[in-house]
């Protein structure tokens, strides 16, 4: 077989490919250094490692529990102890972002983010192999970026709801610590109109 340097036509195509992945490799990492300068504090977990480096290029922090990853590396099972950590840094909204891997999906997985779900945490699903609608790498990982910036733009616009809710119940437990006993139990004590009770109807459990 001919190399393609003693092969004009097969060394310009060459050539032009070359050329076109590195176009589309300078892009990439100037929206890279971008989001990483839109986003120094970002963070993220993961129901499995698969988008670890893209996640590093992109400035995120891993959140996810050592044992956790210890166990996603070796193809052993969590214990509860890590499965419980992970969970409740879906629920807490202590990360940005959860990163899931479709394809590794179980039970385990769906608790995870169902806590993320119902806390309003956007979760990013990931395959390990690229989708049929994007035809090369560089397209498919500027697409996952596009994700990413939208899960940032969504995290940020639930964060004020959530501190209004949080605001809330930290004002009423403090209220009532702070309260005077009048001799009144809680049981016959009912509110007035001018008393700002805030309400738990709709929320759910994160550990249901």
């Amino acid at each position: 077989m001919r190399s393609p340097r003693h092969d004009p036509p097969k060394a310009r195509r060459f050539a032009a490919r070359l050329k076109a992945w590195k176009t589309d490799e300078e892009k990439l990492e100037k929206t890279m250094a971008g989001f990483k300068k839109d986003h120094p504090d970002a963070t993220y977990a993961a129901t499995e490692s698969v988008a670890y480096y893209l996640m590093d290029d992109l400035g995120f922090t891993d959140k996810t529990p050592q044992g956790y990853i210890q166990a996603m590396t070796t193809g052993a099972q969590p214990d509860r102890a890590d499965m419980d950590n992970l969970r409740m840094l879906a629920s807490s909204r202590t990360i940005n972002v959860l990163v899931n891997d479709t394809q590794q999906a179980n039970d385990m997985t769906n608790t995870i983010t169902g806590a993320a779900g119902r806390s309003q945490l956007p979760v990013v699903d990931i395959t390990e192999q690229m989708p049929s609608d994007q035809k090369t790498l560089g397209s498919w990982i500027a697409a996952l970026i596009e994700q990413f910036q939208s899960a940032m733009t969504a995290f940020d616009n639930t964060e004020e709801g959530h501190r209004k809710v949080d605001g809330a119940d930290a004002s009423r437990n403090h209220s009532s610590d702070s309260t005077p006993d009048s001799g009144i139990s809680d049981s016959e004590h009912q509110p007035t109109n001018s008393e700002h009770m805030p309400s738990n109807q709709g929320q759910t459990d994160p550990g249901k």
